[in-house]
């Protein structure tokens, strides 16, 4: 039986992510499947894969629900985003960031939109309203990058697998990835006098979320 999640990999250099949604026949905490996104692959190959890291931001029950928790939680705006290696939004058929249709194209999907009957329509809106409110909060959260709200906890075996791969990480690694850390650009909060930081630490705690902000 097919597990299907929705992922979310940063880049731990600049702060970059990318959203998706995948089905997997097996335990989702032991899938080394890291996305496949043009933009996140060229990133992964000019930075070397052990800088990214994978968090499993939701586990959806069916492939259906798959796709339109993706929808919800990759819309045009976050496409738009520059710190976004998503090029398209989420859902399946989502259209591609940048990419221009031809007026035949543009008039067999206006064709095609005019052509979903009643029912299709009101099933799609239905299931859209039940989303729950706090899924959708959740969604929310875990697209911002907090993972932590969502309430997903690790088993034992998981736990053990995570923390003896973080020994055996080698020395090389531990030093790129202390250079690493030390030439990631810095960012300064606009509303408070805290010191520069990473573009994830001041998404999380500042700029809108700053207690400073009046």
């Amino acid at each position: 039986m097919k597990n299907h999640y929705i992922y979310r990999i940063a880049n731990k250099i600049d702060g970059k992510f990318y959203i998706g949604a995948r089905s997997f026949n097996g335990d989702i905490y032991e899938d080394n499947y890291m996305g496949s996104g043009t933009h996140l692959k060229h990133a992964q190959k000019k930075y070397g894969i052990e800088f990214f890291k994978k968090d499993i931001l939701c586990v959806c029950e069916s492939r259906k629900q798959l796709y339109e928790y993706e929808r919800l939680l990759v819309p045009q705006e976050l496409v738009d985003d520059e710190n976004c290696y998503n090029l398209k939004i989420g859902g399946e058929g989502g259209s591609k960031k940048g990419i221009k249709h031809t007026a035949e194209a543009k008039a067999k999907m206006s064709a095609a939109k005019k052509n979903t009957t009643a029912e299709t329509r009101a099933k799609m809106s239905a299931a859209k309203k039940n989303i729950s409110k706090e899924t959708r909060t959740k969604l929310s959260v875990a697209a911002k990058g907090n993972t932590n709200a969502l309430g997903l906890k690790h088993t034992e075996e998981t736990r053990t697998k995570i923390s003896a791969a973080a020994k055996n990480i080698s020395k090389e690694t531990r030093a790129k990835m202390s250079a690493a850390g030390k030439e990631r650009q810095k960012y300064a909060c606009p509303h408070c006098d805290v010191k520069p930081m990473g573009m994830c630490n001041l998404k999380q705690h500042h700029l809108d979320n700053c207690k400073e902000k009046t």
